[in-house]
C-alpha cells in the first residue's frame, strides 16, 4: 500500500462573530480492515464511523487518524490525519437583545461543520480500494506506540482475526480460552521484540473492536478472541478493551 499523505483539514469558522479557541481536545484513530476476508463497507458500519467522528467534534479540536488494516499495518507512515479546530461565539459582537438569538444560528452552524467534517472522514475511509490477503492486527500497536495525542481512543472495525505470519487464526482457531490468553501473550511479547516496543503504552485510553454483526453466531469462538485481544493490550498496559457487532 502506497503511504498515505497527512492533510490537514482545520475548520475555522471564519465568519466575523467567531472566534478560533482550543480548550479541550479528542484524539481518536480509526483502523479500518481492508483484507479480503472482510466484507465492504455496510450502512451500518458507515454510521458507526460517522457517529464517533461526529462525537469527537463536540470538543474544540480533534484528532482523527485514519488507518487501515493490512500487511502493513506497522507503517508508523500509512495514516491519513484530519485536524478539527472550532470556534466559540463572540458575544461582544452584538447588541444585547441580538445576542440569544445570534446563539441559536451559531450553534446551528457548528452543527452543520462537525456533519461537513465527519463526512469528509467517512468519504476517505469508503472510497479507499485495497484488498489484502494478510491481516495485521496485532502490528497495530507499532503505530499506536508513536502516538503523540494524549488519552487517545482506538476503534478496530475488523473481524478480529489475524492472519499474518505472526498468527493464522483462519487456518486454526483456539479451542479454549487458556490456549487464547497463552497465544496472547506469547504474541504480544514477539510483537515487542521485533519492533522494540515499551512495556506501556500510556496514552491510549480504550481500544474498540467493532465486529460484523454475524460474529455474534460463532459463539466460544468470539469469547476465545475477545480474551486474547484482550490479554494483547493489557500486555501494554491497555486494559479497557471492549468489543461491539454492528
Amino acid at each position: 500500500m502506497k503511504n498515505i499523505v497527512i492533510i490537514t483539514m482545520t475548520l475555522f469558522f471564519c465568519a466575523t462573530p467567531l472566534i478560533a479557541v482550543a480548550q479541550n481536545e479528542n484524539h481518536i484513530v480509526i483502523f479500518n480492515d481492508k483484507s479480503v476476508s472482510v466484507e465492504d463497507q455496510t450502512d451500518t458500519q458507515n454510521r458507526r464511523i460517522f457517529e464517533i467522528v461526529n462525537n469527537a467534534c463536540k470538543a474544540k479540536k480533534a484528532t482523527i487518524e485514519v488507518r487501515f488494516i493490512n500487511q502493513k499495518t506497522s507503517s508508523i507512515t500509512n495514516v491519513k490525519t484530519f485536524f478539527y479546530t472550532e470556534s466559540i461565539f463572540n458575544a461582544s459582537l452584538y447588541k444585547k437583545e441580538d445576542i440569544e438569538r445570534e446563539k441559536q444560528f451559531f450553534g446551528i452552524t457548528i452543527k452543520r461543520k462537525r456533519k461537513r467534517f465527519a463526512k469528509s472522514v467517512l468519504e476517505f475511509i469508503k472510497t479507499y480500494k485495497a484488498k489484502a490477503r494478510a491481516t495485521e492486527i496485532l502490528t497495530s500497536l507499532v503505530p499506536l506506540s508513536q502516538t503523540t495525542g494524549k488519552n487517545v481512543d482506538v476503534y478496530f472495525f475488523t473481524d478480529g482475526i489475524e492472519s499474518s505470519e505472526y498468527r493464522q487464526m483462519d487456518r486454526r482457531s483456539f479451542q479454549n480460552m487458556q490456549e487464547a490468553v497463552q497465544s496472547a501473550k506469547k504474541d504480544a511479547e514477539r510483537i515487542r521484540r521485533k519492533f522494540g516496543l515499551p512495556k506501556t503504552i500510556s496514552n491510549i485510553s480504550s481500544a474498540t473492536f467493532v465486529l460484523p454483526l454475524d460474529m455474534e453466531a460463532k459463539g466460544d469462538i468470539l469469547s476465545y478472541l475477545e480474551s486474547y485481544w484482550k490479554e494483547v493490550f493489557a500486555s501494554f498496559g491497555i486494559t479497557k478493551v471492549t468489543f461491539e457487532t454492528l
